[in-house]
Order: C-alpha cells, then sequence, then structure tokens
C-alpha cells in the first residue's frame, strides 16, 4: 500500500480536479465584537465565479502548505529537539528500564496509566499534536514490555483524541464554539467529564485486548522493532543500577514544572504552539545545563532530534495543502453551505446527530479545530436555534465530529506525522482503528440522543 506522502499526494490530485466540478461560494466574514476573531456571517452565503486550481497552482500547494502550517511544523521540530536532549541526560532510558521491570509481570496494566495521562492533558489545553512527542518517549517502554509499533501509537492516540472529545476546557475547540454560541464559558463541564468517563474505559480496554492479542518475548519484540526502524539501537540500554541520579531528578522536576506553566499558559493567556514552542526551547536548553551537557552537546542533540521528526514534518506541511487548494478556488464555503443545507432538512430529533455526521466529513477537509469552530459554528449555531436544539448540545455535536476522525482522516497532519515517526503504515492503522471508531462513534450519538431529551444547557 502507498505511503503517507503518496496518500496526500493523491489527495491533492483529487481535490485539485474537484474544484472544477463543485461550484465556488462565499460567506462574508464579519470580526467578533468579544474576540475579535473572524467569523463567517450564516445568513450571507453567494455563489461566484469559479476559480478552479491550475496546473501551477497545484504545485505551490504544497509549499504554501509548509509556510501555512509554520507553527505546527515549528511546534514539531523544537519539541523533538527537546526531548532529544532530556533523553540524552539518561532520564528518559532510567524510567524505561524502571517501568520495565516494575510491570514486567502484569505489563498491560502500563496501558491504562499512560493514558490518562495524555488524555488528560487533551482534555484540559487541548493539544492532540503532541502524540508526536510522546511516541518516541514510550515506544523504547512498550518495545521493552513485548508489544508493537501500533500499541505505542495508539496508546498516544487514542488517550488524546478521547482527551480531546471530551475537551473539559479545551480552548481550541470548546472555548472558542461556547464564544460564538455566546454560552458560558466551559459550562456544562459536568457532562463532559461523564462522555470522558464513558469514552475512556471502552478506549482502554480495546487497546489492553489488542496488545495482549499481540504481546511476544521482549528480546523478539525489540528486534522486530529495529528491523522496521520503530526503534532506534541506542534507544533500549539496560543497566544495572536504575537509581535516578540527583541530576536526572532535577531533569524531571523542571520537566514536569514545564508542562505546568505550558498548560497554565494555554488556559489563561491564549498561548498557541509558538508559545508552547518556545517554552520547550528553553526545556531543552537549561536541561542539558542541568544534566551536565556542553553546547555543543544541546544543539547536536537539538538537531538531531528534529531530523528524528523531519519525515513527519513533512507530512504535516503537505496535508495542509489540501485546505490550501480549497480555500483557493473558493469551494470550502460552498461545501460547508451544502451541509447547512441538508442540517436544515433534517426532523429536529436527528439535528444533534447531522451535525456530529457533518463535522465528522467536514473533518477530512479542515482538520483544525479551531479553524472548523469559527467556519462551522456561526452556521450551526442559528440552525440549532431555529430546529429547537439547544446550543451545548450543538457544541456538544461539533466537538464530537471534531475529535473521533483526527486519528483517521490522513489530511490530519499531526496524526500522519505521529505514524511516521512510529514506521506505521495508515492502512494498518485504519484497519486497527475503524472498529474502535464505529463504537466510540456510537455511543457519542447516544450520548447526544440523551444531551438533547434531558435540554443540556443552560441553553
Amino acid at each position: 500500500m502507498p505511503g503517507g506522502i503518496v496518500i496526500l499526494f493523491t489527495l491533492l490530485i483529487v481535490m485539485s480536479l474537484l474544484t472544477y466540478v463543485i461550484p465556488a461560494g462565499q460567506y462574508q466574514r464579519i470580526e467578533s465584537p468579544t474576540s475579535g476573531r473572524m467569523m463567517v456571517d450564516p445568513n450571507s452565503f453567494t455563489y461566484i465565479d469559479k476559480n478552479p486550481t491550475s496546473f501551477l497552482k497545484f504545485l505551490i500547494a504544497i509549499p504554501r502548505g509548509f509556510t501555512e502550517s509554520a507553527a505546527v511544523i515549528a511546534f514539531t521540530f523544537i519539541i523533538a529537539g527537546a526531548i532529544e536532549v532530556v533523553k540524552r541526560t539518561g532520564l528518559i532510558n532510567t524510567i524505561v528500564v524502571r517501568l520495565s521491570k516494575k510491570f514486567e509481570n502484569n505489563a498491560s496494566m502500563v496501558i491504562p496509566i499512560l493514558m490518562i495521562v495524555f488524555s488528560l492533558l487533551a482534555a484540559f489545553v487541548g493539544t492532540p499534536e503532541l502524540s508526536m512527542i510522546y511516541v518516541p518517549i514510550i515506544m523504547p517502554l512498550l518495545v521493552s514490555l513485548g508489544f508493537n509499533a501500533i500499541t505505542a501509537v495508539a496508546i498516544p492516540l487514542v488517550g488524546t483524541v478521547i482527551g480531546f472529545t471530551a475537551a473539559f476546557t479545551n480552548p481550541f475547540t470548546v472555548g472558542i464554539a461556547h464564544e460564538i454560541a455566546q454560552l458560558p464559558m466551559f459550562s456544562g463541564l459536568w457532562f463532559r467529564v461523564i462522555v470522558y468517563l464513558i469514552l475512556m474505559p471502552i478506549g482502554t480496554i480495546y487497546i489492553m485486548r489488542y496488545a495482549n492479542s499481540i504481546k511476544t518475548d521482549s528480546k523478539l519484540a525489540i528486534e522486530k522493532a529495529l528491523t522496521d526502524g520503530s526503534l532506534a539501537n541506542d534507544e533500549i540500554k539496560y543497566v544495572d543500577n536504575t537509581e535516578f541520579s540527583n541530576r536526572q531528578k532535577v531533569v524531571g522536576l523542571f520537566f514536569v514544572v514545564i508542562l505546568i506553566i505550558m498548560i497554565y499558559g494555554v488556559l489563561t493567556m491564549n498561548w498557541g504552539m509558538i508559545e508552547m514552542a518556545g517554552i520547550f526551547v528553553g526545556l531543552g536548553v537549561l536541561a542539558g545545563i542541568i544534566g551536565g551537557m556542553n553546547a555543543e552537546s544541546i544543539s547536536g542533540a537539538f538537531v538531531d532530534g528534529a531530523k528524528n521528526v523531519m519525515a513527519g514534518g513533512i507530512l504535516i506541511g503537505v496535508a495542509r495543502g489540501v485546505s490550501v487548494i480549497m480555500n483557493d478556488a473558493m469551494i470550502l464555503d460552498t461545501i460547508v453551505h451544502f451541509f447547512a443545507s441538508m442540517l436544515n432538512s433534517l426532523p429536529g430529533s436527528l439535528n444533534a446527530i447531522g451535525i456530529f455526521i457533518m463535522q465528522t466529513a467536514f473533518n477530512f477537509l479542515v482538520p483544525s479545530g479551531s479553524g472548523k469552530a469559527l467556519v462551522t459554528m456561526p452556521i450551526i449555531s442559528p440552525l440549532a436555534e431555529i430546529v429547537g436544539l439547544n446550543q451545548q448540545v450543538a457544541v456538544l455535536a461539533f466537538q464530537f465530529g471534531d475529535g473521533l476522525t483526527n486519528i483517521l482522516w490522513p489530511t490530519s497532519g499531526f496524526f500522519m506525522a505521529t505514524l511516521q515517526i512510529a514506521k506505521v503504515e495508515w492502512t494498518d492503522w485504519a484497519k486497527f482503528y475503524t472498529k474502535l471508531l464505529i463504537i466510540l462513534s456510537l455511543l457519542c450519538a447516544v450520548i447526544l440522543v440523551i444531551a438533547q431529551a434531558i435540554n443540556l444547557g443552560p441553553f
């Protein structure tokens, strides 16, 4: 089967051809009086002259995708570099060896522990992109316990996507959606916590069952990982002394403090990718100094870490090219208008599920949660009011549709980059995840019906 780059390049060709079929259209953008963000005026859609993708526009879509996703790519390279510095202090290797010995008789129990950590970070901060960084950290541990690369990828991807979907205080999806719907910020939190408590055990059990079914001897697992490239030769070093050195303890404490600062910045100071990347620059430099590394060693580790995720960064840029083509041809708003017309024709009892399905499909075209919120919520919010659907339920349907397929659609840059880092083929992942996606989607549909039945509010 074709690799990630080939899949995305094929999608670019298909989308370019569709610009000759789908009529161009446009909504007017208006400025939000509270945040200053530009949002869609839901009553302003008009068809305009076609602007199909020429051969030259097709060629430049990829470099433009790189420039438009520069913040995410920089975030990826810098965090990978910082983590590589931390790894060279010996901290991560010591953690891996200690956990390997601790869980060697009950290996699968490490799965729920890691998933809870990753999912809660995503639920509060909304950063599924960190999966790209979690994978190289936990890969040595999972392989040393006898599991494979899909297990190592599934734990952060499924964990973060469940947290991102439940979205306790996710500022990039629920925060923007609540602002547009004029709901009290992060209201309905109690219901989203219940959603998390329903979805999380399902995802965890699913991965644990798979992991136990493929578990093998740790030596065989390591040999396979080394052969397929998901593990480097120096990533597992068994040592007799598994005690943390004083330097490693300080580095570990500093790492935790950095994560707390990052969460605080995102939730209270509107930090984005650039600010978080800057924090990790500080982590890498100071962790290296604390770990006893000189300037040359620190900079070398940064460069090597960035090299390790180079292919992932390329995938992010290419994936963004799909959105570039749609925006240039002015067909994105036409697609939104089409979905809105379909929603308007549904019976009232199915409107919440209709929004969920619409957002799931639209997630293929615009993987960015904040981008989807700014484009679709100004349409969904008044539409929900017209058909008698609570605004809170409409936001809930939006976040469900925005979340679950972030780790299926190949246009999701961070997801494809994560697979690339772990050397997992998209087709293998799709085979693993599709059944869980169906289960989680059906649960979300039931939850939406319940939310609509109880008039989840405040309005």
